[in-house]
C-alpha cells in the first residue's frame, strides 16, 4: 500500500533497496518459510508493515533534506509537500486510543472547552474531569445518583448537566461544586423511570438555553431551568448548536426542528418533511446540507439535480448509529453500538471504518477542533483521537537557512522572521484547507491563529521556500 506511491518520488531520494524490483530479484523457486506464512495471518505482520512504512517515510525525508541542493527548487517543494500530505493524511486515519477513566459506569456525554479541559458524564450521577488532555481523569461530586445524559460548558467555569427524572445541574467553578437545580422526586422517578428524562442540552448564555429529552422540554431563563411545553410530540435525543449563530437544531419523529433563539421559539417541519422513518438525531451544516439518522440509516438533504430531497448515505444491518458529527460539508464521523467509528471525506458518499480498541457501545462523539476528538461509551470507555500523537516522528521539515517562528507551540500569536523579505505566507490545516495566504513583503510578520490545532506554515522569500509545523494550544 505504501510502496505504491514511491514511484512518484525521484529515484535519487529512495534508499538503494527500494529502487530494485523485488519480484525480479527474487529466486525463482524460493519457498516461503513456515514462520512467514503464519505471520501473514497475524497482527504482527500488520504492525511490522506500519513500522516499515514509518522507517521508509523517514528515510525518504532524510534523503530529501540531504539532496535538496542538487534538486530543482520546484521538484524539492513538490516532493516535500507530497510526503507531508501523505504522512499527515495517513496518520489521521490510524486509530483511537483508550484513556483510563477509573469508572465502570456507562458514560453518555462529554464536552471540552479546549484541548486540555473537558468533562464526561454518565450513569449514577458520575461526572469526570480532565485538565491535562485526558492524561488523567478525576471524579467530581454531582450531588445526584440519577443518570446523567449530557453536559455542556460556556467557559472553563460555568457548566450544566442534565439527566434522568428531569435532573438539571449547574456549576460556576469548573465542577468543584455542582448544584441540583431541578429534578423530580425519588418516588416519582422510581415509578416512572423513563418519563421526563432529559437527554440533551444546548446553552448560549447563562440566560439562554434549552434542554430536552423523553416527553419533556425545559427552557433556561433567569438562572434556572423551568419545565416547558415543547412544540413537538415524542422524544428528542440530541440538540446541536449551530456554530457562530443562535440557531439550534434537533429532530424527532419525522420532524426537523429548528430554533433561531436557543429554544424561545421553534420552527417544526417546514420544508424538511422527511418520510424516512422515526428520527433519533441529526447534524445541521447549513440550510441545504442537513443529515438525519433513524438509528440504522443515515440520510442527507441535498440537491439531486432537479430538486432538494433526502438521499440515503448509509444503511446498517449490524449496528446502530449512536452519534454523528460533521466538521464541514465534506468531513464527518459517526459512532456505533459495536465500538466502531466511521468517517467520510466526501459528504457521506463513501464511509471508511476506523477501528477502536473496544467493542462496547459508543454513545457520544465530540470534536474539539480539526485534529482532536473524543468519544465516550459504556463501561467507562473514553477514547481520544489526536493527530499529533501519530505524526510526532515527522515533526518538522526545514532547510539550513529556514525562517524562524516563535513561540511554537503558541497560544495563538505567531511571530515570523527572516533575513530576506517574506514574500508569501501560506497557512493550511492538516486537511489541506487554506487558512491564510498573505504577501507581507516585510522581514518580520505577526500572525494570529485563534483555533487550536496543528498547521503547516509555508514561507517564501527571495531565496527559499520552507515549511514548518505550528501547534496552537489554549
Amino acid at each position: 500500500m505504501f510502496i505504491g506511491w514511491l514511484t512518484c518520488i525521484p529515484a535519487v531520494l529512495l534508499p538503494h533497496s527500494l529502487c530494485r524490483s523485488t519480484t525480479a530479484n527474487a529466486p525463482a523457486n524460493r519457498q516461503m518459510p513456515i514462520a512467514s506464512v503464519v505471520m501473514r495471518n497475524s497482527k504482527k505482520k500488520k504492525e511490522r508493515r506500519k513500522t516499515n512504512d514509518k522507517l521508509i517515510r523517514l528515510l525518504i525525508i532524510e534523503r530529501l533534506i540531504t539532496k535538496k541542493n542538487s534538486m530543482k527548487k520546484e521538484n524539492f517543494i513538490f516532493t516535500l509537500v507530497f510526503i507531508l500530505t501523505f504522512s499527515f493524511t495517513s496518520a489521521f486515519a490510524q486509530k483511537w486510543t483508550q484513556q483510563t477513566s477509573n469508572t465502570s459506569q456507562n458514560l453518555r456525554g462529554c464536552y471540552f472547552v479546549n484541548a486540555r479541559n473537558g468533562w464526561a458524564v454518565g450513569e449514577n450521577g458520575v461526572i469526570l474531569h480532565t485538565s491535562n488532555m485526558g492524561v488523567t481523569w478525576s471524579s467530581q461530586t454531582s450531588g445526584t445518583t440519577n443518570d446523567l445524559q449530557a453536559v455542556c460548558f460556556l467557559d472553563s467555569l460555568i457548566g450544566y448537566s442534565v439527566g434522568s427524572c428531569g435532573t438539571t445541574l449547574k456549576t460556576i467553578n469548573g465542577g468543584i461544586k455542582w448544584t441540583v437545580q431541578m429534578q423530580n422526586s425519588a418516588s416519582y422517578c422510581s415509578s416512572n423511570p423513563y418519563v421526563h428524562d432529559l437527554r440533551t442540552i444546548a446553552m448560549k448564555t447563562e440566560t439562554m438555553g434549552t434542554a430536552a429529552g423523553i416527553s419533556i422540554g425545559a427552557i433556561y431563563t433567569t438562572n434556572s431551568f423551568t419545565n416547558s411545553t415543547t412544540p413537538w410530540s415524542g422524544n428528542v435525543f440530541h440538540i446541536q448548536k449551530v456554530p457562530n449563530s443562535t440557531k439550534i437544531f434537533t429532530c424527532n419523529g419525522t420532524n426537523i426542528i429548528i430554533s433561531n433563539d436557543y429554544g424561545a421559539t421553534w420552527s417544526v417541519g417546514g420544508n424538511y418533511a422527511t418520510n424516512v422513518g422515526s428520527l433519533n438525531f441529526g447534524c445541521y451544516i447549513d440550510a441545504n446540507n442537513i443529515f438525519v439518522c433513524n438509528g440504522l440509516n443515515l440520510f442527507k438533504y441535498e440537491w439531486t439535480g432537479t430538486n432538494y430531497a433526502w438521499v440515503s448515505k448509509y444503511k446498517s444491518t449490524t449496528f446502530y448509529l449512536n452519534s454523528l458529527e460533521f466538521l464541514n460539508q465534506q468531513k464527518g464521523y459517526f459512532a456505533t453500538s459495536t465500538g466502531l467509528i466511521y468517517y467520510t471525506e466526501n459528504s457521506g458518499s463513501n464511509w471508511s471504518k476506523q477501528t477502536t480498541p473496544i467493542t462496547t457501545p459508543l454513545n457520544r462523539l465530540y470534536f474539539v477542533n480539526d485534529t482532536t476528538a473524543w468519544c465516550v461509551g459504556d463501561n467507562g470507555v473514553i477514547l481520544k483521537y489526536n493527530v499529533d500523537n501519530s505524526i510526532s516522528a515527522v515533526s518538522e521539515i526545514k532547510n539550513e537557512n529556514s525562517f524562524s517562528i516563535y513561540p511554537n507551540p503558541s497560544h495563538g500569536q505567531i511571530n515570523i522572521e527572516n533575513s530576506a523579505n517574506l514574500n508569501n505566507i501560506k497557512v493550511t490545516n492538516l486537511f489541506g484547507q487554506s487558512i491564510y495566504n498573505l504577501a507581507p513583503q516585510t522581514k518580520k510578520f505577526t500572525l494570529q491563529l485563534e483555533k487550536e490545532g496543528i498547521y503547516l506554515l509555508t514561507v517564501s522569500s527571495d531565496n527559499q521556500t520552507s515549511t514548518k509545523k505550528v501547534i496552537i494550544k489554549h
